[in-house]
Formats: structure tokens, sequence, C-alpha cells
């Protein structure tokens, strides 16, 4: 029995409404809406479906969700700190770079890539100037470093859509509010802000347009702007999860927070512990987990290379599933694609694939790399998925 799926696609205004079968599995709708966005079968695999601030496991059927089911990167590719370096994703894939671009770039219009408890005043509802001759307050000098990374980060906004033709470049510096994150500031230091772009923003904006206008595209100045919000915003790009620690019979609060890799680093988990002061405890990098066994729908136990398991208790089980999918993609991605680190996690594509023996979106050279290996022994065989066809497989 086919049902209508509302689906957000971040990369587009208009809502789209697909038709599938209601025991479809999220992971086969991500084949579907890789397709119809472009995203190579390379690139699918970083991607997941939201809905109403959770993530939804790969397993979970159509039937199982009512409501607009939003498409995300959540596994980010690791990048280079220099501005001068491409972005891995830019090369392994413009179109799933693009999306990530819009839907980074969508969050922070929104407020959701900074806003004043990731600006760090978790009970001020204002921030309020402090003026006093040879003296200045912590939140001032915040407020200043903050205003200048608006500033970064608003100019090649502005700049972009000059270039992408969006918007003429005069009636963008017309609406220099429009680009400020909504829910950041308020009251005075919103007038402050913009008193700032206004006058300073026009001429930024002519020096991005004469550096990067020559080249006919905005590919570079958007690189940029996901490299400064990742320096800027560290956190934005982590995910944390409230949890009870079992600390052999003594229970702790803590948070379970994974970041993403980065030039030097792999993904990590680790644990934060509440209190006076915040203590974090690295649990482990993505390498050094092999196994993660459920115990319940909300209890879980992390098995290491080295050390004891350790065991956690999440708030609910959407909690439990959305870690998991997490840890277990970031495996698949970083680590080997075709082994889960959680046996009750379920990718049905990948688990469809392994049956029928076919391999993953390899290159031509990779795949017969790989035969030669074989010496080309009669009978030898690979069958592999196609790297920019998400229905089309080689036989080799």
């Amino acid at each position: 029995m086919a049902s209508d799926v509302t689906l957000e696609l971040l990369d587009r205004e208009e809502v789209m409404t697909v038709e599938c079968e209601q025991d479809l599995t999220m992971d086969q709708l991500l084949v579907t809406m890789a397709d119809i966005c472009h995203i190579s079968p390379v690139a699918r695999g970083l991607f997941a479906f939201k809905q109403a601030g959770r993530w939804l496991p790969p397993s979970h059927t159509v039937s199982a969700e009512t409501g607009a089911l939003q498409l995300r990167l959540r596994y980010k590719m690791p990048d280079w700190r220099s501005r001068d370096r491409a972005s891995n994703l830019k090369n392994v894939d413009p179109k799933a770079f693009q999306y990530f671009y819009s839907q980074v770039r969508k969050d922070f219009d929104c407020g959701l890539v900074c806003n004043k408890k990731v600006a760090g005043e978790k009970d001020q509802k204002w921030w309020v100037p402090i003026i006093q001759p040879g003296a200045r307050d912590k939140r001032e000098d915040r407020l200043i470093e903050l205003n200048v990374n608006m500033l970064e980060l608003v100019g090649r906004n502005m700049a972009i859509d000059v270039m992408d033709e969006v918007i003429d470049k005069k009636e963008v510096l017309k609406n220099v509010k429009s680009y400020i994150p909504k829910d950041l500031y308020s009251g005075l230091e919103k007038m402050m802000l913009v008193k700032m772009l206004q006058a300073n923003v026009e001429g930024y904006v002519d020096k991005l347009l004469k550096a990067y206008q020559p080249t006919m595209s905005s590919m570079q100045i958007k690189d940029e702007f996901l490299k400064l919000t990742e320096k800027f915003f560290p956190t934005y790009f982590c995910e944390s999860f409230s949890a009870q620690y079992d600390e052999g019979g003594r229970v702790l609060e803590v948070r379970l927070v994974v970041s993403p890799p980065s030039e030097d680093k792999q993904v990590t988990l680790t644990m934060v512990s509440r209190g006076e002061v915040d203590k974090t405890t690295t649990v482990a990098t993505i390498d050094q987990i092999c196994n993660i066994a459920v115990h319940d729908p909300t209890s879980i136990e992390i098995s290491r290379k080295n050390g004891v398991p350790l065991y956690f208790r999440l708030m609910s089980d959407s909690d439990t599933t959305s870690l998991l999918a997490l840890l277990c993609g970031y495996y698949r991605v970083a680590e080997k694609w075709t082994f889960s680190l959680c046996t009750e996690l379920k990718f049905p594509v990948l688990e469809l694939l392994l049956a029928s023996k076919v391999h993953g979106p390899v290159t031509r050279a990779f795949a017969e790399e790989k035969l030669k290996k074989t010496n080309f022994k009669k009978g030898s065989f690979l069958v592999r998925q196609c790297t920019s066809d998400h229905h089309r497989l080689y036989l080799h």
C-alpha cells in the first residue's frame, strides 16, 4: 500500500511530496532522495533523515512516521584547516557539498549555528556593554569577537548571493538585517551590529567579489564559509546525549558528546561529567570501538579494543537509536563500510548488497586492482555499484 511522504530538502524552498510503499525504510528512501538531489552513491552514506528534532534510524519504515522528513548531511567528512585547500567533500561530490552549504546556511540564518547559549551567555538575557575607562568586561570581549566573526560569515553569504545572482549587490547592502542570525542579538546589541555591518560590509563584500568573481563560481567562498563556521562555532557540528554512566555501581549524570573528524583528529566520543566544574573524559575514538550491545531500549554497553566495557543508560529509546546510528554510521564511513558496530541497528540497503554479493560504489580501477590480486583466476568476478548512478551495477 502506497502513502505520501512529505520531505523538506534544504537546497530548495518548496516542500516535496513523494509517493512510496509503507514498508519502505529510511535507508531505501535515502536512495530515492539522493537520486532526486543528484547526490552520488559515494556521498549518499553521509546523509540521514531527521524529523521534529530526532534522527530516524535507517531501518525505520515510512508507515511509522507522520509529518515532514528533513534530509540532512549528518556524517561530516574530515576537512583541512587551511582555506587554500579545497574541501574533501567538494572533491568527492560537488552536489553533496552544495547541499551541505545550503543546510549550514539555513541553520545559520535561523540561529541554530550560534545563539546566546553557544556564545557563552547561559544566564544573561541581554548583553549589557560595560563602559569603564581602562577596563573591559569578558562579555564585552566576547561580543566584539562575535561581531567580527559575524562580519566574516555574513559578508561571505552576501557575496555568494551576488555571485549566484540570487539578489543584486545594491539590494543585498540594503537588507543587512536579513543576513543576521535570528535570536542571536536583541535590542541595543542588534542595533550596534547592524550599524557596524552597514559601515564595513560594503567594502568587505567588494573585496570578496574582486577576489572570487573572476573564477565565475561561488564554490570556493562557500567552502570558506563552512570552514569558518566550524572554526568559530565548533560545537554546532557535534551531537550530545544526556545519559547515566554506571561506574562500578555508582551512577553518574553525564553528557555523551560525539565530535566529527577534522584534519588531524578522528571521530571522538567523550563523556562530560556534570558538576561545579565539568570533567571531560575521552571514551574512545571511532577506530577503538569494536562493538556496541543493547541490553534494553535505553541501556547500551560500549566495548573497546583496549579497556573494560562501559555502560550507559540514555534518556529515551529515540536517543539510544540516534546515538547508535551516529556511531555505526561514522564507523562505516571511516573504518569499514560493510560492518555495523551494533547488530541491533540494521542497514537494509547494505544487507541487501551483502546478500547479493554486490560491492559498494567503487571505481573501475579499484575493481580491476582487486581482481588483479587474484591473478584473474578463472571464474573470478566482481559486481559493483556505479559511482554516479544509484540504479546501475557493473560486472567485472
